[in-house]
């Protein structure tokens, strides 16, 4: 049997491309300019540059993982770049073709960041802080849902995909549907289980459904949708719909028609070096969706205002840290406004729906 050593390599999305081109078991060719192949010899270096160069200079980076044959690798000395840990193969680009024949099994990814996997997936991390202060739906909503659908969500078979902590899962039960939630993250999954043991869920993500043909009334996205590829998530819809089935999509946003929210929207967007407004969320193209808004609010503390800001993505992938140090400012200025500590919240709902 084979011996192998671990190695690591930090990459950007072009290089990882080529790599999946080739099965995952090469590594492309060297450009003119890059006269040598650095494989890394730990995992912390390999993050280190994945999330500081790669994210900045190529927009998302990536850690793989791959072994290889060690005694191929006798030929290479470890080469210190730096710290102690900071540890580098250098291979020469003439042999790496020779370096690809002697990897062992394929080339994983096992981090990335910057992408739109590593915002969704940041979520785990804050489940009970996003079970404990993202908002629900109100009753209107699932009204529209039934009028958009054409049919009662009363023994409906509802999958609920990406269904975080269970919130739209719950709330359509309560309306008689027959829910199956859909999550894939670790900690959000068992968020959903320990506040709603009674809903069945099962572990996948919407680009691959564990479902089975034809087997549902209706597709749920309750803030969801943005996180698929819609390439793979439209044809497994129109999979485990059964005929005449239709996907309803629906995101809650805070209502920027009122001063304070499109006040709080801009300073957020300076914070984060973002556009202010509400995210553009293309709906998938070739499919005929009617839209409707809905209006409504919550009366809430100012600091579960705050909890629930603190739970998006964006700040979630920013740290505690600064998220901190925003959220603090923010306070000060809202209890200038609701010096009663209470704050009325706006939203509007927008719900698509189609029959795909």
């Amino acid at each position: 049997m084979t011996t192998t050593t671990t190695l690591w390599r930090p990459t950007g999305p072009v290089e990882l491309e080529l790599v999946a081109a080739a099965d995952w078991r090469a590594w492309p060719p060297r450009l003119p300019e890059q006269p040598i192949f650095y494989p890394v010899m730990n995992e912390d270096y390999a993050i280190r540059i994945a999330r500081d160069w790669n994210v900045k200079h190529d927009g998302a980076g990536f850690v793989t993982r791959f072994e290889v044959d060690t005694e191929f690798l006798a030929r290479y000395p470890v080469q210190r770049a730096g710290g102690e840990t900071i540890l580098e193969l250098w291979v020469p680009a003439e042999e790496l073709a020779e370096f690809n024949a002697h990897i062992v099994g394929r080339i994983e990814v096992v981090q990335e960041f910057g992408t739109v996997r590593e915002r969704a997936r940041s979520f785990d991390a804050a489940a009970a802080l996003y079970g404990a202060n993202r908002p629900g739906y109100p009753p209107e909503l699932f009204d529209a849902v039934e009028e958009l659908t054409g049919r009662s969500l009363e023994g409906a078979r509802v999958a609920d995909v990406g269904a975080g902590t269970g919130i739209a899962s719950a709330l359509l039960r309560a309306r008689g549907a027959r829910v199956v939630a859909v999550e894939p993250g670790d900690g959000m999954a068992a968020e959903l289980r320990r506040g709603h043991p009674g809903i069945p869920l099962v572990r996948g993500d919407g680009d691959r459904l564990p479902l089975a043909d034809g087997a549902f009334d209706v597709v749920t996205y309750a803030q969801a949708w943005h996180w698929t590829d819609p390439g793979r998530s439209v044809p497994e819809v129109r999979r485990v719909l059964r005929e005449g089935g239709a996907l309803a999509l629906w995101w809650n946003d805070l209502d920027l028609s009122v001063p304070w929210v499109a006040e709080q929207d801009r300073r957020v967007a300076a914070f984060l070096s973002a556009r202010p407004g509400v995210p553009g969320r293309g709906l998938p193209a070739g499919l005929d969706f009617v839209t409707r808004e809905v209006r409504w609010g919550r009366r809430i503390l100012v600091d579960v205002h705050l909890a629930n800001l603190a739970s998006h993505s964006a700040f979630l992938v920013l740290g505690a840290g600064p998220t901190a140090d925003f959220c603090a400012a923010e306070r000060a200025r809202l209890l200038r406004l609701f010096p009663d500590g209470m704050i009325d919240e706006p939203y509007v709902v927008t719900l698509s729906v189609t029959h795909p």
